[in-house]
């Protein structure tokens, strides 16, 4: 039995099992957009014991999505997605999220398939794998009405993966740790972003590996406070991402790119998470317009979207 459940929710919950998936039809499902996130600010603190490393980061989530449907089924699970990037088994962050909540029901078991409509480039360092993971435990939760606590699906989330609490928690943050402690943001300003992601591919793993601690002091910058007041100066001072040298020794393109969103006047360039793709902040969509035509006549196979924040629905 999954912690979290009483007798009487207990009770109720295999009630609604046994209705799902013995009297209603069609079978019940919901539809939920998947948002792509970046990293503005991503430090490396060192690398822990158990291997993983500890980050302090800023966090936005973007209106470029995936578009995530959950159907409830008798039994079994699927998922489904055209992109053959993306794997259709055991693999898909959102299957094993799936798999780990059903896991903590009793008998019987729901199924459920998973239909994947991918916008977000695939292993690009925009979250879409883990932001997919997020709307599938939020969306069955919702399905299933299970009475799970956020903290309770938060630790469900970070069991599949580092990101995945931060998508569930659903707002700009500061996030520390290895990805579980989460602190919102003051309200961000009304930037646009350009997102410039190459014809490639970056493992996390891979990125982590060749992460080296810096010999540097690192300046004690208070980013909640930065945030309050986001000017230039401010800005171009705390936006950083300790991946990104390793990256760009193996890719330089990356770094030719941040250097033409900089000719453009975006306050600030830097990858997003583990790359390759990066991400200009510019005041206004002109601007990033002009940037996105520039970076499409320059590097033609990099794909260059213009989005906003999140607002959720």
């Amino acid at each position: 039995m999954g912690a979290g459940f009483n007798p009487v929710s207990l009770l109720d919950f295999k009630a609604r099992v046994w209705h799902y998936t013995r009297m209603v039809k069609p079978w019940p499902s919901l539809t939920l957009p998947a948002p792509a996130k970046i990293n503005l600010h991503l430090e490396v603190l060192g690398r822990r014991p158990d291997g993983y490393h500890n980050l302090r980061m800023v966090n936005v989530l973007l209106d470029l999505h995936d578009t995530v449907r959950l159907e409830i089924r008798p039994s079994g699970l699927r998922v489904i997605c055209r992109n053959p990037q993306v794997p259709n088994d055991h693999r898909n962050l959102a299957a094993k999220a799936a798999e780990l909540l059903l896991q903590q029901l009793p008998e019987p078991r729901p199924g459920v398939r998973i239909s994947i409509r991918k916008r977000i480039p695939v292993a690009a360092g925009l979250g879409g794998g883990s932001s997919d993971a997020a709307a599938t435990l939020r969306g069955l939760t919702r399905l299933l009405r299970l009475p799970l606590s956020e903290a309770r699906l938060c630790r469900l989330g970070l069991a599949v993966g580092a990101d995945v609490p931060f998508f569930l928690f659903g707002r700009p943050a500061l996030v520390q740790g290895i990805g579980e402690r989460l602190k919102p943001l003051p309200r961000i300003p009304d930037w646009t972003y350009l997102l410039v992601s190459p014809p490639f591919g970056v493992s996390t793993a891979w990125a982590y590996s060749r992460w080296r601690a810096s010999l540097t002091k690192r300046p004690r910058l208070h980013i909640i406070k930065n945030f309050k007041k986001p000017g230039h100066l401010e800005l171009s001072r705390w936006v950083r991402n300790d991946l990104e040298p390793a990256v760009l020794r193996r890719h330089p393109l990356v770094g030719e790119v941040k250097k033409v969103l900089a000719s453009w006047g975006a306050l600030a360039a830097v990858m997003s998470g583990s790359g390759p793709s990066v991400v200009g902040v510019f005041k206004n969509r002109r601007q990033a317009s002009q940037a996105s035509r520039d970076i499409r006549e320059r590097f033609p196979a990099c794909r260059a979207v213009i989005t906003r924040a999140w607002t959720a629905p």
